[in-house]
């Protein structure tokens, strides 16, 4: 099932239906044959000379049968990831991994099928098929996960100005982005995730229509989980690395978390009470973003099917946990995640480099996310509709979690203008920065007058815990840059920290991180602002980050996102 078995880093069960069957294990964990020892015969000799000339002796190269099943929710489907999975099965070797077997990979090649049984008829229901693979394992010993051979990364510089950056590890893994394809994408209600057909957010696996509404649960994107680690090759020079595998030193990262930019219903819906957070494409007046203001509603600069604004972080808080104690906003954690998938997939730090839908000549990912909705002039928006909301949800659901970006325009933005702003999509998060600001949890920040101690500091929460004021619920902390400007360091250490550790000295729009980092020197208790906003311009980014505000704070430009805490299960 989901999370079991891995090639080359592929989910083969979200990808191509396939899950391995009992007695894998057996096959796998059989001991391994050794090579021969020399032998010499002399035939005036009692017995034979054996000769060791290796100790341990090396191992021999063998072949194991794997069984496994093929599930679809009907024919074509069926069809369609059967033949999908059998090309997958002639690229050269591959790398299995299974997830109850932690400490070892198997790099193999297919060499035939040995059996294969149709279970179920062809139909417009489930549909499924038993095969025997016989695979090839041409050396066992070499078994042991390591970041050369089973992640990839990005080379980080902290005196190089260029924002793109030199990869490192395996290169296919790199050109396949694997860990970035383990997200999935569906409608959460109540943990269990009916995730939607691959490439689409229109349509359900079953091939039925997604439902957007809210009635069949929050439109989210699940990643199950990846590992990093920031290794440090020098002082200025770090390498990124990322890896669907669990290796030795990297550190898990899991995230779910809306689609959307958040909405609120403003009176009970769905079986759940007035002002709670979704994450929805619903355009009644049940959900009517903005501040919930009727005023314009047969207008585009309304806020029928908009996100919800002029909230405080602590309401956005509230809002959340009325659907559930495992529901909150998006998280400090889930903001360095995305920036780090960004990263190692683009291998650039721009993330407003231009959008390219194909790959290099090397079969790389290039390019960036585009500007995104960053680039209206501050003065025609307040104009318009006062700073509020711009673009309606749900741009990009015909891409699903490949990366995308699509234009929407906006009629009369300006006398008897209109304005045409590029909405981006990546890993199936609409708007991941540009358009709206966004409350994060998760983090805290405390600057010190001169008496507590004349330092800033930023304490990290895990795993959903929230608090506006500062106890002992934290995970950890650390002290970051008084000052502000453009960011050319960043304090990454073990944990990929996003706030600045050097600004400006050659940092701008386009060298080094490529993205502002506001922070007022004002002493208090603070939280973090993240993405920046529809006149932000070169400034936003996915590393645009602000510190200058009160939780307390709440402003029509000013959304958040939902977060979902708790366990994830596949839904029906």
């Amino acid at each position: 099932m989901t999370g079991e078995l891995f090639i080359n880093g592929v989910d083969v069960y979200v990808q191509y239906g396939v899950t391995p069957l009992k007695g894998t294990f057996s096959e796998l964990l059989k001991p391994v044959s050794t090579k021969p020892p020399l032998v010499v015969d002399f035939d005036n000799d009692d017995g034979e000379e054996v000769l060791f000339p290796l100790e341990p002796m090396p191992v021999d190269a063998r072949s194991f049968n794997m069984q496994i099943a093929l599930v679809a929710d009907n024919q074509y489907d069926f069809h369609r990831k059967k033949a999908a999975f059998e090309i997958f099965l002639r690229d050269k070797k591959f790398m299995l991994y299974f997830s109850k077997l932690p400490d070892y990979i198997y790099t193999c090649y297919f060499e035939e099928c040995t059996q294969y049984s149709q279970l179920e008829p062809f139909t417009n229901r489930r549909v499924s098929a038993i095969l025997n693979l016989k695979l090839r394992e041409p050396n066992p010993a070499a078994r042991t996960l390591n970041k050369e051979d089973h992640a990839y990364g990005v080379i980080i510089d902290d005196a190089a100005a260029n924002p793109d950056l030199t990869r490192c590890g395996n290169a296919d893994m790199a050109k396949a982005a694997v860990v970035n394809e383990l997200a999935v994408q569906g409608t959460l209600l109540n943990g269990y995730l009916k995730r939607f057909r691959k490439g689409t957010a229109l349509y359900y696996e079953d091939g039925t229509a997604s439902i957007l509404d809210g009635s069949a649960g929050d439109v989210v994107t699940h990643h199950p989980g990846f590992y990093f680690l920031v290794e440090d090759v020098s002082s200025t020079v770090h390498k990124l690395w990322v890896s669907p595998y669990p290796i030795s030193g990297f550190t898990k990262r899991e995230f779910t978390a809306g689609c959307f930019e958040a909405a609120a219903n403003n009176t009970a819906a769905f079986g759940v009470q007035a002002n709670a957070l979704w994450s929805v494409m619903n355009t009644t007046t049940v959900f009517r973003g903005g501040n919930n203001d009727a005023a314009n509603d047969a207008l585009q600069k309304g806020f029928l099917g908009k996100a919800r604004t002029v909230l405080s972080r602590t309401d956005f808080w509230n809002y959340a946990q009325r659907k559930g104690t495992d529901y909150g906003m998006i998280d400090y954690n889930t903001h360095v995640a995305l920036w780090m998938l960004f990263v190692t997939k683009y291998a650039t730090l721009n993330s407003q480099k231009a959008f390219s839908a194909t790959k290099d000549t090397n079969g790389y990912f290039t390019g960036g996310l585009g500007v995104g909705v960053t680039d209206v002039d501050g003065t025609a928006w307040n104009n318009y509709n006062g700073y509020y909301p711009l673009v309606t949800i749900g741009r990009n659901l015909s891409s699903g979690t490949t990366d995308s970006v699509s234009n929407y325009t906006i009629t009369e933005f300006t006398t008897g203008v209109d304005e045409i702003v590029a909405v981006p999509s990546f890993m199936g998060i609409e708007n991941p920065f540009g358009h709206l600001w966004e409350w994060t949890q998760g983090i805290n920040i405390w600057k010190q007058t001169e008496a507590e101690g004349n330092k800033f500091l930023s304490y990290i929460y895990n795993n959903g815990v929230y608090e506006d004021t500062i106890t002992n619920k934290y995970a950890r902390y650390f002290e970051f840059l008084k000052i502000e400007g453009w960011t050319k360091n960043m304090i990454l250490g073990p944990n990929a920290d996003l706030l600045a550790s050097v600004v400006n000295d050659g940092a701008s729009s386009s060298t080094f991180y490529c993205d502002y980092y506001y922070n007022s020197l004002s002493a208090g208790y603070r939280g973090l602002w993240r993405s920046g906003y529809a006149a932000s311009g070169t400034f936003a980014g996915l590393a645009y980050a602000s510190t200058s505000n009160a939780v307390s704070n709440a402003f029509t430009f000013l959304g958040s996102r939902l977060g979902f805490y708790g366990r994830v299960r596949p839904g029906v």
